[in-house]
């Protein structure tokens, strides 16, 4: 069963100016993510579930599997979506156009529906959890196992007051 929470910035850029409801997103996933992380697969790396493509840069250190695996499959969205991310003169923080931070949401949520399907057809299917964050400055793209006892996110995700927050998790339906 593949499930998403929104917080409510995130449902707020969803909605879009004159709609009244929520839509997932119905475009397809930007070819540039599917051929630099889909395409590739996942892999397993010293007990971690990870991007094959980003396997080579190996696991970082940490207290628990599950952040390893977030620090491990952070992606930028904006490196492989046409957005505008330029870096004011003044050295501050970039400010991403409000349509490019949507559309960094919406091919977030894509890419972890993509990746719910590649953890569903692993020989041993596993929970996963894909996380995005797009705020002014930045859209990022991570993705972990589900364990009991280890979480990225707080349950809580309107507390994310900066950020248009989505969590897209596979949990795999026992067989009968």
């Amino acid at each position: 069963m593949i499930t998403v929470a929104l917080n409510q910035n995130a449902v707020a850029a969803l909605r879009g100016p004159g709609l009244r409801t929520t839509a997932l997103p119905s475009e397809p996933l930007h070819a540039s993510l599917h051929t630099a992380v889909i395409e590739p697969g996942l892999a397993r790396l010293s007990g971690a579930l990870v991007f094959a493509a980003l396997a080579g840069s190996g696991i970082p250190a940490g207290p628990d599997l599950t952040g390893r695996e977030c620090l491990a499959n952070k992606l930028h969205l904006s490196y492989h979506l046409p957005v505008s991310t330029g870096v004011p003169d003044d050295g501050s923080e970039p400010d991403v156009e409000e349509s490019d931070q949507r559309l960094m949401l919406r091919q977030g949520i894509l890419l972890g529906f993509a990746v719910c399907e590649l953890a569903a057809n692993l020989p041993e299917p596993v929970p996963v959890r894909s996380i995005v964050s797009v705020s002014r400055s930045a859209g990022t793209f991570r993705f972990h196992q589900i364990r009991d006892g280890e979480q990225w996110l707080t349950e809580d995700l309107d507390g994310y007051r900066t950020e248009r927050i989505a969590a897209v998790d596979l949990r795999p339906v026992p067989a009968p």
